[in-house]
Parts: C-alpha cells; structure tokens; sequence
C-alpha cells in the first residue's frame, strides 16, 4: 500500500478490530491450537490488534497494516481505515500494557490504536483537526 500524501506524523502501531478472520495462510499457519489460541484472545481482548502504520495527514487519520497480517487475515481491504479529520469528536490516552492506547471517536465509533508516544500523536491529531475546523 502507497504511503498517503501530506503526512503530518506516523506511527508503528497496532488497532483493534472486532471483525477479522484468519485466511488460509493464517490458518494453516497457526495450526488447530493456533486458531483455538487466537479465538479466546479475541473474546477477551474485544478483537485482534492488528499491525501496521497510523498515518495523520491532512484530511484524514489512515490505517494501513503491515504486509503480514494482510497476507494472514481474510479481507485485507477490510483491514485498512481511513477516518476524515472532521468525523473525530474526540481522543482519549490511556496506558495499556506496554505501550499506551489511543481512542480516536468519530461519528459514534471509536477506534483504537497502541503505540508509543501516543501523546505526541494525540497532540498532533487534535492541531490538525482543529486546522481543518479553522
């Protein structure tokens, strides 16, 4: 996938999706013990952390997974999001595990996203929607 133009800030991150089945390659992959594994770590998790880029540019928060859980997961397309600036109402930090969390909400949906220095991204999230509100 094409990096998008006017990039403003990236990050290595990983989101969350609720809906996302493993393909063939993932399944023949993972085995039998491999699917059970990852079937229970999506009900306790909520979904699959997914993982790839968060780009911020000028019109849009866009996501775009990494090669490897494109190759993995059924309906790669699926995997990508695009979310304009306008549609966010909101963004929320809060600490995971490791690194800290961010939830963008838009349009009545929140999306999450894991990265580090999700505070700087969240800053820069925030300027640029209030640019596109200006």
């Amino acid at each position: 996938m094409a990096t998008p133009e006017h990039v403003i800030e990236k990050r290595k991150a990983s989101a969350l999706f609720q809906d996302t089945e493993l393909g063939l390659a993932g399944r023949m992959l993972f085995g039998l013990e491999g699917r059970t594994g990852h079937s229970i770590a999506k009900k306790i998790l909520g979904g699959s952390w997914i993982t790839g880029t968060v780009y911020l540019t000028r019109q849009a928060l866009e996501f775009h997974p990494d090669f490897l859980d494109a190759k993995l997961h059924k309906d790669a397309d699926a995997l990508r999001m695009t979310v304009p600036l306008e549609a966010i109402s909101a963004t929320e930090v809060h600490q995971g595990l490791a690194t800290q969390i961010l939830d963008v909400t838009a349009e009545g949906t929140t999306l999450s996203f894991r990265c580090y220095r999700a505070n700087a991204f969240v800053t820069a999230t925030q300027a640029a929607c209030a640019r596109r509100l200006a």
